[in-house]
């Protein structure tokens, strides 16, 4: 730690770093994809991992706005289904949890729906340990880094 610099708030990112959210992602989409008529193989889907909804839908050849929101809403209702496929990183939660325990404040970003974001942390047990949950608009975290500009760390664990 920095002398005369208290860390009070620590902040991680959600897909591939608090949680693998990758096979559940992408066997719901693939079901979403399945249910408007279309196929979402694997290997396409890991390049486009981690492309906002708009860019992946492009790269997939999905042109259609009404069926690109339809397969929006579908991955959503299906997404719980697939939640035995989450891999939560241990390390780093026994981590932030302990930091909050400790007195700190924790945060979790992620470009994720909310409604998405919130279903995960609560699967996992864990949705009412996060002072403050960041999702769908990146910018939001400036407003949180801001406040506590000088107190700020980031922590990735790669496995």
């Amino acid at each position: 730690m920095i002398p005369g610099c208290e860390i009070k708030l620590l902040i991680t990112d959600f897909d591939g770093t608090l949680v693998d959210t990758f096979r559940a992602n992408y066997m719901a989409y693939r079901k979403a994809f399945e249910e408007v008529g279309l196929v979402l193989c694997e290997t396409d889907y890991r390049c486009c991992f981690g492309y906002r909804f708009e860019k992946f839908m492009e790269v997939c050849g999905v042109t259609d706005e009404k069926k690109a929101a339809e397969i929006k809403e579908l991955k959503s209702f299906y997404y719980p289904d697939y939640f035995k496929y989450l891999q939560v990183n241990d390390v780093l939660l026994r981590l932030l949890l302990t930091f909050k325990k400790g007195g700190g404040k924790i945060a979790v970003a992620s470009t994720a729906r909310r409604k998405n974001l919130d279903n995960v942390l609560r699967y996992i047990g864990v949705v009412d340990n996060f002072d403050y949950i960041l999702a769908g608009v990146v910018n939001l975290l400036l407003k949180y880094m801001k406040k506590y500009y000088h107190i700020l760390a980031c922590f990735q664990v790669k496995r």
